[in-house]
């Protein structure tokens, strides 16, 4: 016989303290270049489950939801998609139409693509908000790139559910958990986006159906100075759901409005001015008496004559510089004749080069993939004339060529993709043939497979004409 169901200790701003483990580490463990935080989980997961505690269900310790959450089936009716069964009932226990499961509420086919072991089971659980909370993270930031500024924020959230009204709530939520609330610059919604494409509706909110969605236009950005923001009415919750049967439909569902976020503080009182005491009076200044009278200075006594300075004597004549003989310049070397240059031989005699002109002998015994290898000579740049049939069939492709045209025919051999090794057992051999032949054995879909892959053939060699 099971115990009682355990529920898991609130933390702080009212989450259970098994959801905000939760949230936490499918951040953390989110890639850096992503920058998700957990407050966006947590806006999430209180939109769609009040974190694991939709219509009485209680959330225990280990991140499971007692009973299990499960949604509306998905039959196009009301403002639901449809979406028939995608996992034989597996995840929802519906054959017939998908239903969003779990505290993160997704649908089978993107929990498929997304699914993520969040606690390290070894087991992805929608139903367990450790593993859905870590898929959440990896679906948000596959659908908005940089989680670290509101704008991509707003386009993960809007790939998460297509609604303007679901993106504002879960931002301000977000910033709510965070301490650092915004308000939106303009009128709700908030976030400008085309029209989407029907997206089914999960329980209580829709949850992501498939691919990311094309990024919404951005949220404001954050205010300069913080603002208390204006309290998100939370979505009206679709039909909840049942377990076995059909949903029972409450009266409300017990989602918290907001977040329990701390109280705004008491403003704090103006302090008391402090009054500025008026200056004293600066006394005026005593009168200056007036100065003595400066009594005139000594006379300065004449100096004594400088004496006239001893004459210098007259210098030295001097001597005249011996005359530099003249240095003779050397006469110019004579340049050395120039040898005639050697005559320039003629340039090589050119030919305009030839497309490959081919017959094929059909050997292969199979007549259709001898008609794909001509069409594929042919697209290949090659001219295939004479085409015909053998007698009997041989066992490989083979290049036959007339007198005096071996090398040429292992240009062809090698464009064919024939092995030298192949050459040396006769795959490339003389014979009494008018040109080059291509003799299709039964290995001929091999060389249908390698001209698949050409983009044409090489050139054909030209031939020089022997010097006389």
């Amino acid at each position: 016989m099971a115990g009682p169901v355990q529920s898991s200790p609130l933390a702080a701003g009212g989450i259970p303290a098994a959801a905000l483990g939760a949230y936490t580490r499918a951040a953390q463990a989110a890639p850096p270049s992503c920058g998700i935080r957990w407050e966006l989980l947590a806006g999430i997961g209180l939109v769609e489950s009040n974190h694991g505690r939709f219509a009485g269900a209680v959330l225990q310790p280990d991140g499971t939801s007692s009973p299990r959450i499960v949604g509306i089936p998905l039959t196009g009716s009301g403002a639901t998609a449809e979406i028939r069964d995608t996992d034989q009932g597996r995840l929802d226990g519906d054959a017939s139409y998908d239903r969003a499961v779990g505290p993160m509420q997704f649908i089978p086919s993107t929990w498929a693509r997304y699914a993520a072991d969040g606690d390290g089971d070894g087991r992805t659980d929608p139903f367990d908000l450790d593993d859905a909370a870590a898929a959440a993270a990896r679906y948000l930031c596959a659908a908005g790139g940089d989680l670290s500024n509101l704008a991509g924020q707003a386009r993960a959230v809007y790939a998460y559910n297509h609604s303007t009204e679901y993106v504002t709530s879960v931002l301000l939520l977000a910033a709510s958990y965070a301490g650092t609330p915004v308000t939106p610059t303009a009128p709700a919604p908030a976030v400008r986006v085309p029209a989407p494409e029907p997206v089914p509706a999960p329980l209580p909110v829709p949850a992501p159906a498939g691919p990311p969605p094309p990024p919404p236009v951005l949220l404001a950005a954050e205010p300069a100075a913080p603002v208390e923001p204006t309290p998100p009415t939370p979505p009206t919750p679709p039909t909840p759901p049942t377990p076995p049967v059909e949903p029972e439909v409450p009266v409300e569902p017990e989602v918290p409005v907001e977040p329990e976020v701390p109280a705004e503080p008491p403003p704090s009182p103006s302090p008391e001015p402090t009054p500025t005491p008026s200056p004293e009076p600066t006394p005026s200044p005593e009168p200056t008496p007036s100065p003595e009278p400066t009594p005139s200075p000594e006379p300065t006594p004449s100096p004594e004559p400088t004496p006239s300075p001893e004459p210098t004597p007259s210098p030295e004549p001097t001597p005249s510089p011996e005359p530099t003989p003249p240095t003779p310049s050397p006469g110019p070397e004579p340049t050395p004749p120039t040898p005639a240059p050697e005559p320039t031989p003629p340039p090589p005699a050119t030919c305009d080069p030839e497309p490959w002109t081919v017959d094929v002998r059909d050997a292969s015994a199979d007549p259709a993939t001898a008609e794909a290898v001509v069409a594929e000579l042919r697209q290949d740049g090659a001219v295939v004339g004479t085409v015909s049939v053998a007698d009997g069939p041989a066992p490989e492709t083979a290049v036959e060529f007339p007198a005096g045209r071996e090398d040429e025919a292992g240009v062809l051999a090698e464009a064919l993709g024939l092995a030298a090794a192949e050459r040396e057992t006769g795959a490339v051999r003389e014979a009494d043939v008018p040109q080059l032949t291509v003799v299709l054995g039964a290995d001929a879909g091999e060389l249908h497979a390698f001209l698949g892959g050409l983009t044409g053939l090489p050139v054909r060699p030209c031939e020089v004409p022997a010097e006389d």
